[in-house]
């Protein structure tokens, strides 16, 4: 976390905007926009009602990166981006804040034209990845106060065994070995796929619950969503009690396939894990008219971890004593 020489006051109704192990908090109003790549290079952006407001770019590297380099391609880059159009850049903007030691060769930069921005570039001992952001805002607004406010909460990286996501209002927490492989971000639907070797997590979420489950039940409704994947194991589903939802769906089957029972027993023998166990839970939050499903493919002693996953899962306020930020690593 950042160490700053002054103290900056974050609005307390900001909120937590998460990806790929980084996590910042943000205005209300700034949804993203953009969000490419994966854990070792990526970029996202949130944009505010009116415009661009937060951009982060990263990239992983093993051997010695030259900052200074990276922010002098990124602003020239600027300059022949935006041409016709005057662009003044500051190199020694008036960030007065501090980063963790572990961020070397940190540089701070501005730029100015049709819109101001403040940013900074560092390399990351701890995580190995080269980090450039920059916050953005109309001309004449206080660009300054807003850089520093994002980043004194900017986090690059995780340091423990749980992985934050968080967008749209959805919070999660997923294992740091789960990598994501896909992701859906639609209107009403919102879905990451993560993987870890053989083994598969799936984390839904649907909006507008109760015109999706008009006419039908919960399990109805899954199994139209999910009857292309579920063909593959023996199913079982049994009601359970969710997050106080009494409601909830607890899914648990073993594969169908021909002999793959009898393979997972061969490789548990000697010392090898086998992805044949789907474990989840499904539930409608009606405090938030949403439903959440949860599943994973799993080897049978991961099931344990299907469960924390889902209890870490935040569907609405006040749903546990302990809070979700105060669960993250």
């Amino acid at each position: 976390m950042a160490r700053i020489r002054r103290e900056i006051e974050v609005p307390r109704d900001w909120e937590t905007f998460a990806w790929s192990g980084f996590r910042v908090r943000v205005p209300r109003d700034w949804t993203p926009a953009a969000l490419t790549g994966n854990e070792d290079d990526g970029y996202f952006r949130l944009d505010g009602p009116d415009q661009p407001r937060l951009e982060v770019k990263w990239a992983s590297s093993r051997g010695f990166v030259d900052v200074e380099k990276v922010v002098a391609r990124y602003l020239n880059s600027m300059r022949k981006g935006r041409a016709g159009q005057e662009v003044q850049v500051d190199e020694r903007p008036a960030l007065r804040m501090k980063l963790g030691k572990e961020r070397s060769s940190l540089r701070f930069f501005g730029w100015r034209s049709d819109q101001e921005a403040l940013g900074a570039a560092w390399f990351c001992r701890d995580c190995g990845r080269t980090t450039l952001v920059q916050v953005l805002g109309p001309p004449g607004s206080d660009v300054v106060t807003l850089a520093e406010q994002i980043l004194t909460t900017l986090e690059d990286h995780t340091t423990g065994p749980w992985v934050n996501w968080a967008l749209y209002g959805f919070r999660c927490q997923v294992p740091a070995g789960f990598k994501l492989v896909g992701q859906e971000l639609l209107t009403g639907l919102l879905r990451l796929n993560f993987e870890h070797g053989r083994e598969k997590l799936a984390i839904v979420r649907w909006g507008l619950a109760d015109v999706a489950l008009q006419g039908t039940d919960l399990e109805s409704f899954l199994y139209d969503k999910n009857k292309k994947n579920w063909r593959h194991f023996r199913l079982k589903t049994d009601v359970a009690d969710v997050h106080g939802h009494e409601g909830a769906l607890a899914l648990s089957g073993i594969s169908a396939m021909p002999f793959a029972h009898m393979a997972g027993v061969a490789l548990r023998l000697i010392g090898r894990r086998w992805a044949n166990n789907l474990r989840g839970a499904a539930w409608l939050c009606e405090p938030t008219n949403k439903i959440y499903h949860v599943e994973a493919v799993v080897d049978p002693s991961d099931e344990g971890m299907v469960a924390e996953v889902i209890d870490r899962i935040h569907c609405h306020e006040g749903r546990a004593a302990t809070s979700w930020e105060d669960q993250a690593s």
